[in-house]
C-alpha cells in the first residue's frame, strides 16, 4: 500500500496526526518540527475503506484531507453511469481543498481506491492555517495551478487530437509523474491505471485504450502486461503525438 513514512502508532491510535507524519506532504515540509506539530494537533486521523467515500457530491461536509496512506480517486457519474475520472490522490497529497476554499458545494466523489488513511481538518482551521503559514498558502496555489494546466491540456486534446492520440498523451503524463530523471528516455512503472481508468481519464472507451496499447507494443514503444510496465522509448512516444509541443508546454 502507498504509504507516506512516520506514522507514531502511539498517536495514530489517539487519532491524532504527527509533526513527523506531516514532514511527507510538500505543503508543510518547510515549516519547523514545533510549527508542523501545532497544525498536526488541529487534525484528526480517519480510516476509509477500499469503496468508501471520502467526500460526495453536494454534501455538507467541507473538511480538508491529507492522504497518509493508500490511494483516492475523484470522479463523476454521467447520467448513463458512466464514470469520468478527476484526479488520483496518493500518499502525500490533499484533496477536499476547493470547496474549503470557496465555499461552494463539492463537485465530485472522492473514493479510496485502496484502504486509506488520512488525517483530516475542518475548512475554518485549514483556511487559517494558510492565513498563518505563507509558505502553505503558496504550495497550495501552486498545486491547484498545475492541477488547472493539467485539466485545461486535456480539454484541448478533447477537441483536437484522435483517440491514439489521446492515449499517448496519457501515458507521457503517467511517464513524466513516475520519472526521477527529467532526461530519462526509459521509465518503469511500478503501478498503472487500468484500461477502463486511463479510458476515462481521457474521454474513450477501455477498448480503444487496449487497441493503442497494443499498437504501441507491436512498435516496441512500451511493454504493457501484469507485473511489467514501461515505456521504452520516450521520446518516440513524442514523435508518434501530433500533440507533443502543445504537452510540453502545457506542463
Amino acid at each position: 500500500m502507498d504509504c507516506v513514512v512516520g506514522i507514531d502508532v502511539r498517536r495514530r491510535f489517539l487519532n491524532k496526526a504527527t509533526a513527523t507524519t506531516l514532514s511527507a506532504f510538500d505543503a508543510f515540509s518547510s515549516l519547523s518540527h514545533q510549527e508542523r506539530s501545532s497544525i498536526a494537533d488541529l487534525m484528526i486521523l480517519k480510516d476509509f475503506r477500499s469503496g468508501q467515500s471520502l467526500t460526495s457530491v453536494m454534501e455538507d461536509n467541507t473538511d480538508v484531507f491529507f492522504i497518509i496512506s493508500g490511494r483516492a480517486c475523484a470522479h463523476n457519474l454521467s447520467p448513463s453511469g458512466k464514470q469520468v475520472q478527476y484526479f488520483e490522490y496518493t500518499a502525500g497529497m490533499m484533496c477536499g481543498h476547493l470547496t474549503a476554499i470557496d465555499g461552494k458545494p463539492r463537485q465530485t466523489e472522492t473514493i479510496a481506491r485502496t484502504p486509506v488513511v488520512a488525517a483530516t481538518v475542518t475548512a475554518e482551521v485549514f483556511l487559517q492555517i494558510l492565513a498563518r503559514y505563507p509558505s502553505v498558502a503558496a504550495v497550495v496555489m501552486r498545486h491547484l495551478t498545475e492541477r488547472l494546466r493539467v485539466h485545461m491540456q486535456r480539454i484541448y486534446e478533447f477537441s483536437t487530437e484522435t483517440v491514439g492520440a489521446r492515449v499517448r498523451l496519457e501515458l507521457l503524463r503517467m511517464a513524466r509523474d513516475a520519472s526521477t530523471n527529467d532526461f530519462a528516455n526509459t521509465v518503469r512503472f511500478d503501478r498503472v491505471p487500468t484500461h477502463a481508468d486511463i479510458a476515462s481519464r481521457i474521454s474513450t472507451h477501455r477498448e480503444a485504450v487496449t487497441r493503442e496499447l497494443k499498437n504501441l507494443e507491436r512498435k516496441e514503444v512500451i511493454t504493457w502486461r501484469p507485473g511489467n510496465y514501461i515505456v521504452h522509448d520516450v521520446a518516440m512516444l513524442e514523435s508518434l503525438t501530433s500533440a507533443a509541443v502543445e504537452y510540453k508546454q502545457a506542463g
